[in-house]
């Protein structure tokens, strides 16, 4: 194979082994799952996969939905982070999760990234938008059109803040 321009060995060599790392990549799986039960030192044991223990971590014993399969997920932040963002285990069991993975094997689940999908009933409150509207000019107090306006529209992006229901 003939070459048009020179290259040095050190540039060839970069060359190649970019080309093998974009040939060798494999993209990630996009699964749909259910949290089920939070373990981990406060507690070890679930009903869902009664043979393991949690002594250490944070795993979410998780449902994916593809293959019907319960899979134990690590939550790589800490502890405080978790109650800080969702409060107790009840406001995180049901949520739905976005795993990506590159395949359902149970050690690539595990340690694999994850999101928390949103959706309205647990998006924040737009607070600028929920003002009062000003009744003030029936008796003929000072009265700011636009803000009484806008408190009448809803932002349709905005959620209705934190509400859950355990799931039965």
């Amino acid at each position: 194979m003939s070459r048009i321009a020179r290259k040095s060995p050190i540039a060839q060599s970069s060359s190649n082994q970019e080309y093998l790392i974009t040939q060798a990549y494999k993209e990630n799986n996009v699964f749909h799952g259910i949290i089920l039960d939070i373990c981990g030192a406060h507690k070890p044991a679930t009903k869902f996969m009664p043979d393991k223990k949690f002594d250490k971590g944070i795993f979410f014993i998780v449902f994916i939905k593809e293959n019907y399969k319960v899979y134990d997920l690590y939550y790589g932040k800490p502890y405080e982070y978790l109650r800080t963002l969702y409060g107790n285990d009840d406001n995180i069991i049901g949520r739905n999760l976005l795993i990506y993975s590159r395949d359902d094997s149970t050690n690539l689940i595990r340690y694999s990234n994850f999101d928390m999908v949103e959706n309205k009933r647990n998006r924040f409150e737009d607070e600028d938008l929920i003002k009062p509207v000003s009744r003030g000019f029936l008796t003929g107090g000072p009265v700011n059109p636009k803000e009484s306006i806008k408190g009448l529209f809803e932002n349709p992006s905005a959620g209705m803040g934190e509400m859950w229901k355990k799931p039965e």
